[in-house]
């Protein structure tokens, strides 16, 4: 990947801090801030990447789904499937954080959500 353009959805996302984790443990550098480095990181929104993708624009792509199953219909290879990173292949896709406050105050509202 080095010297290519690899998308993610935004700055400091999920995607993103994986990705550029990632690249660290494979030796290369990347600003965080800028994503220029031996791997340009892109920030680009999931609904354009594919388009991005089509037009040269970027190499790759580090999203979730369901942008990169549209990118692999578009001709793209998996390369690299994260999960085959993770212990068991398990890990969080979300984290749902709420106050001690709110919880107290709402619990009724805390258990929709993480019922939804």
């Amino acid at each position: 990947l080095k010297g290519k353009k690899i998308a993610t959805p935004q700055k400091g996302n999920t995607q993103d801090v994986a990705f550029l984790n990632w690249i660290s443990e494979k030796g290369w550098t990347v600003d965080p801030e800028s994503g220029k480095g031996d791997v340009s990181v892109v920030r680009t929104d999931n609904k354009v990447t594919p388009d991005a993708f089509k037009q040269g624009a970027v190499d790759g792509a580090w999203v979730p789904e369901p942008t990169a199953s549209k990118l692999v219909s578009d001709g793209g290879s998996v390369l690299l499937d994260e999960t085959a990173l993770w212990p068991e292949k398990k890990f969080v896709i979300t984290n749902i954080i709420v106050s001690q406050k709110f919880l107290g105050e709402h619990p009724d509202v805390v258990e929709a959500v993480l019922k939804g």
